[in-house]
This record gives C-alpha cells, structure tokens and sequence, in this order.
C-alpha cells in the first residue's frame, strides 16, 4: 500500500512543473485531485484550477497541456475557515476558503460537490487545529494531554534529547540549524506525529524547541509579569534583587511557574558544561532569554530593555 502511495505522489510531481523540492516523503499520504472553479472579482468569469489534497498539504495548479499542470502555491490551512458563501447571487453552489494567506471563492457544479470540498477542508483544517501544539496557549496543549508530568511531551523530549546527546556541542542553542528540517519537524509535531528525535541533527531539535518557545502565544514568564522582572533586574542590591525575582515567579500561573523552574533548570545544565560547550549562563540567556521573557507590545523601549531581559534570565540560571 505505501509503495502504491510513493507511485502515486511520484506520478503527480511528474504531472507538475513549477513545484520545487520532492513531493514524496513517508509521512505524505494523497488524498484526492480535482477540477474546481475560482471567482475572482478582478476577472470576468471563474477560472479553473486543479487541487491536489494531501494530509498535510494542499496544492493549487493551473491546467496546462496533456493532464499536465502548472503548480502556483501551496494553500496555507493554518487558522483556516470554510465558509458557506450563501450571499453569491450568481453562483448557487459556492463557498469560501479563507486563512491569513488565503482567500478563494470556489465555484461548485452541483450540492453534493459543494457538500464533498467543504468538508475535505474542513477536515484538513481541524486536524491542524486538533493537533497543534506550536502557536498555542500552554494550557490548550496542557488540557489536550500532550503533557509529560506538567511539561508539554516535546519540551520533555527535546531537552532530554539535547541532555544526552548534545551536553558537549560546542554552541548548543546558538548554532542554527537547517531551517528547512526544523519546519519541517514543526509540521509534523503541529498533525499530531509521535515524532522520534532519535539521530536527528541536534541544531535542528534545539531550534524546533526555541521556536516553540517563541511562538507560544504568551511567554513563560507571561506579559503581565514583564515590566516587574526589567524593574526587579534594576536594583542594585543582590539579595534584594533575588528576593524580587522569587516573589515575581510565586506570583505567575502555576502551569507557567512549573514550566519557566523546568526550563531553567534543564538551561543551567547546558551552562554548568560551558568550559566544552561554550554556553555559559550568559551565552544562554542571549539566544533563549527573549524567548521566555517578552512584552506584549514591541517598542523602541523595549528593544533597548533586551540587554535586560537577557540579565533576568542569565540569574534565574
């Protein structure tokens, strides 16, 4: 069956030209091709494009010459919604798609073809809003049991993935990893795959986990709690200034709490090994610090604060 799948997405990329990079990967399975209608306003008529649906990608072509196609883009389903256009006075069988990058109107020949696309997207979108864990609040990924003992499951793997196999890499954090693979990596956490870190890059698994960080849509130290940690970093007083930070974190979210002692507790390892890794508390603060600790607007100001937050973050370690 899978080689019947790798036959068939290996036929539809020598279908298309235009697209770039291989189709084909394990993961990938193709779901349906069809002849759909677009209305666009700037155009007198609808125009017809052809739509390849995968799990995890949709892929918008232009018919060409012989079966063949020309790609055009990839839709983006991410925040996505199906819409049911019933306002259209010139086409009955009509619906919107639409997301931060995408807005179509589909035109469909019949109710049953209307019914069949809307609810392939619909589908396809609450699979990514089922699964995903990068972009969401830390207790909507916490209440769907993608947790391990309070921690989400890939912070937990990663960082012991990092621990074990990447203690000793000289820039560990700092060093990029290939962009490519870390999206990659992303989309496949975001659909729910039980992903085995297992021989991957260790650049990749490090920058999966910052970008994970950075994308949560409040940061671990949270909004609220910004101005008082930048504040706090200001007194000159050592004592006084750890008492400040101690009172600041009893004072954050518990879920939050528990999750900025485990992070900084698994950073301070990667720091107490800086004499081979390079990454000392400092080091580490600079790549991970703005992860954690961000306001909720960003300003002149609070560009300038950055130096800061890196301190704040550099003494929790």
């Amino acid at each position: 069956q899978r080689a019947e799948m790798k036959a068939q997405i290996l036929e539809i990329q020598r279908r298309l030209s235009g697209f770039e990079g291989e189709l084909y990967n394990k993961e990938r399975a193709f779901l349906r091709e069809g002849h759909l209608l677009i209305k666009d306003p700037k155009q007198k008529g609808p125009t017809e494009r052809v739509f390849f649906v995968f799990n995890d990608i949709v892929l918008k072509c232009k018919p060409s010459s012989k079966g063949n196609m020309k790609y055009q883009e990839t839709l983006d389903l991410n925040n996505g919604q199906v819409v049911d256009a019933r306002d259209d006075l010139t086409s009955r069988y009509v619906f919107d798609l639409n997301s931060s990058t995408t807005q179509l109107r589909i035109v469909c020949k019949s109710p049953d073809e209307k019914r069949q696309w809307m609810r392939i997207f619909e589908e396809l979108i609450e699979a990514r809003h089922k699964n995903k864990i990068f972009r969401v609040s830390l207790s909507v990924v916490l209440e769907r049991g993608g947790s391990a003992n309070g921690v989400p499951t890939f912070v937990n793997k990663a960082f012991t993935y990092i621990l074990r196999e990447a203690i000793d890499c000289e820039g560990i954090f700092r060093i990029s990893g290939d962009q490519a693979e870390i999206t990659r990596l992303r989309r496949l956490l975001n659909e729910g795959e039980d992903v085995n870190l297992e021989g991957k890059d260790v650049h990749v698994v490090a920058g999966t986990l910052k970008l994970w960080y950075r994308e949560l849509p409040e940061p671990v130290c949270t909004f609220a709690k910004y101005n008082e940690f930048v504040h706090a970093q200001e007194t000159e007083d050592d004592e006084q200034r750890l008492t400040l930070f101690r009172q600041i974190i009893s004072e954050i979210p518990w879920d939050y709490q528990f999750l900025l002692k485990y992070t900084i507790s698994r950073l301070r390892q990667v720091a107490r090994n800086c004499t081979v890794n390079k990454m000392t508390a400092s080091n580490v603060a600079i790549v991970f610090g703005p992860n954690l600790l961000r306001p909720a607007e960003e300003t002149i100001e609070t560009t300038l604060n950055i130096p800061f937050v890196n301190v704040v973050i550099q003494t929790m370690i």
